[in-house]
């Protein structure tokens, strides 16, 4: 759910709006009626384990940069 508010509101209540945006919910903040800033949460790291990252680093076989796909999941 989208909600809406002022830049004013955000200042004079931003613990409750940050409550909010924390809680799932997405705001857009708006000055003069004009939309400048979107709210929304962070998603959740993923966990990704130390011999998984060493593993990768000391696999020739593929690009650096890049770990195979059992590593992310």
């Amino acid at each position: 759910m989208n909600r809406i508010i002022t830049q004013r509101e955000l200042r004079n209540d931003s613990a409750s709006v940050l409550r909010d945006v924390q809680s799932g919910q997405t705001i857009t903040v708006t000055r003069n009626v004009t939309p400048v800033a979107e709210l929304r949460p962070i998603p959740p790291r993923r966990f990704v384990p130390r011999v998984a990252i060493a593993n990768a680093a000391h696999d020739r076989t593929r690009p650096p940069g890049r770990m195979s796909p059992p590593f992310l999941r």
